[in-house]
């Protein structure tokens, strides 16, 4: 079987460590001037047309939103808001925390640049309050991945880029289960932070400093709130979104926190460039394996061998959470969604099992695997940027890798959290 070949190469490529793009693409290239008829010119042509989504316009968009309020006093009005509500009851610091860190992933988009940002900015408070380092780097982290799961999040456009599954309806399903997952984790950064005695309780505001505290937070706040009014009400479509939203947050970034100047902006524009082209050059090259696994026809392999060993749909994604969680260790979320959506999505018609809700199940267990050691993407920034030994991140966040296992096996067997907002 020639696609065997491919994984075996893939594999090889993977090991020796090559760059993303070339195991995702160099194997399934060979195969296909070698082990197929199709002439050579068919693999330059498959690359363009992946290259043609206009899904992958809207990545740029997203990624320059949370650059652009990363860059500004924006995360520190965030936390200031959240403290002055929260901040005075014991443990309250850790719930700032988590809900900073959902706030912030309506921005953001990704794990990594959010884990960058939030131990930047908290880790030191974390430990000034009396929170151990091993706790706050396990907090930190485990929060960060609530960026690819609220909308905009990267993963789920990628997702559509393969699937041609609708972007907003993708971000609209996020958003439940992103509210979930992000209660989960408040109600364990209280339990443990009071268990062990982090974080004692402190003098409440004033009414007045509280609603300060807020009103400076309100030009952040909006973009969240426009990205979701936009999507849930059909005010324009993902990437009208994504545009207006950079557009916005430069804007701000400029005129109210006044710290965007050409050099930043620069920078700004530097880094947005290279990060999607990083994820644009892999879904191009991804697209040749897709190929080759439909010219294969694994999926229909896949779903004969299931529907003849009587899986039911549940069976089905307990089993598909496996096979992530395996993949999320050594692995990063976008070469496991390119290597694994051509094989598995095709399954789900036969199994009736709602793609939307399948993105949602399949971005959880991304969550996961962005905290994952010793691999997860989340743990080397926080270790490198919040200057916490990778031992303690490691220790750090097991527990609370524990809870986002638990929010993936609620929302795995109750589908009605992913597609609520869609009826």
């Amino acid at each position: 079987m020639l696609i065997t070949g491919v994984l075996v190469g893939m594999l090889v490529l993977l090991v020796i460590g090559t760059p993303v793009f070339i195991f995702l693409g160099l194997p399934a290239a060979v195969a296909m001037m070698l082990g197929t008829t199709l002439p050579w010119e068919a693999v330059a042509s498959r690359v363009m047309e992946a290259l043609r989504s206009d899904v992958l316009i809207t990545i740029p968009m997203f990624l320059l939103v949370g650059e652009a309020l990363a860059g500004s006093r924006a995360m520190d009005d965030l936390i200031g808001a959240f403290n002055a509500l929260v901040g005075h009851i014991r443990g309250g610091l850790a719930l700032v925390v988590v809900l900073v860190a959902m706030f912030f992933a309506g921005i953001s988009g990704s794990t990594t640049a959010e884990t960058a940002i939030l131990a930047r900015a908290l880790v030191v408070p974390l430990q000034q309050a009396g929170y151990p380092r091993q706790y706050t780097a396990g907090l930190i982290a485990s929060s960060a991945t609530m960026g690819i799961l609220i909308p905009p999040s990267i993963p789920m456009l990628l997702f559509a880029s393969i699937t041609a599954v609708p972007v907003s309806q993708l971000f609209l399903a996020g958003l439940l289960p992103g509210l979930l997952v992000g209660t989960i984790l408040a109600i364990a950064a209280i339990v443990i932070a009071r268990r062990k005695g982090y974080g004692q309780a402190g003098k409440a505001g004033s009414l007045k400093q509280r609603v300060a505290a807020i009103v400076r937070a309100l030009p952040v706040l909006m973009i969240p709130a426009f990205i979701v009014f936009a999507l849930y009400s059909g005010f324009s479509t993902a990437t009208e979104t994504g545009a207006i939203a950079a557009t916005a947050s430069l804007l701000i970034a400029r005129l109210v926190y006044r710290e965007l100047t050409l050099r930043s902006l620069t920078r700004m524009l530097l880094r947005t460039a290279k990060v999607s082209s990083a994820v644009i050059v892999m879904s191009a090259t991804a697209n040749l394996l897709g190929w080759l696994i439909t010219y294969e026809r694994v999926p229909q392999v896949i779903t004969k061998f299931i529907v003849d060993a009587g899986f039911t749909p549940l069976m089905f994604l307990l089993a598909v959470n496996v096979l992530l969680f395996i993949l999320g260790i050594p692995l990063d979320p976008p070469p496991i969604i390119f290597m694994t959506l051509p094989i598995l999505f095709p399954v789900l018609a036969g199994l009736n099992i709602n793609p939307v809700h399948f993105a949602v199940v399949m971005v959880v267990n991304m969550q996961i695997a962005q905290i994952s050691p010793p691999m997860g993407g989340a743990l080397f920034a926080l270790g490198t940027v919040g200057k916490v030994p990778l031992h303690e991140v490691y220790r750090g966040v097991l527990p609370f890798m524990g809870f986002l296992i638990m929010a993936l096996l609620i929302l795995t067997y109750w589908p009605a959290a992913s597609l609520q907002l869609l009826r």
